[in-house]
């Protein structure tokens, strides 16, 4: 049985803007970012699953979403709101880095 991974909303943040970042570039004719994008948002899930398991369930819908080529119902600049909020909210950052 594996361990759940610390809390690093830091991290989690990163990872959402690297995925942001990332399926701008698949539309912009790097279809292939949009895998690297994938991974990104589910790394940022595993960040904040210990803590926040509703956001980590919103960013997962987001992943599956993009997987499967539909409009997420949760826009990735939407997460990294949210989760800013909830990080200015309640002082956590980070159990890691």
């Amino acid at each position: 049985m594996s361990e759940t991974r610390k809390l690093c909303l830091n991290c989690s943040l990163k990872h959402l803007g690297q995925a942001l970042v990332l399926l701008a570039e698949a539309v912009k004719g790097y279809p292939l970012h949009k895998y690297i994008a994938m991974g990104h948002l589910a790394e940022a899930e595993d960040e904040c699953i210990a803590k926040y398991p509703k956001m980590a369930e919103k960013i997962r819908d987001t992943r599956l979403a993009v997987q499967e080529d539909y409009t997420p119902n949760n826009s990735i600049d939407d997460l990294i709101s949210q989760l800013h909020d909830i990080k200015e909210s309640d002082g956590s950052g980070c159990d890691v880095c």
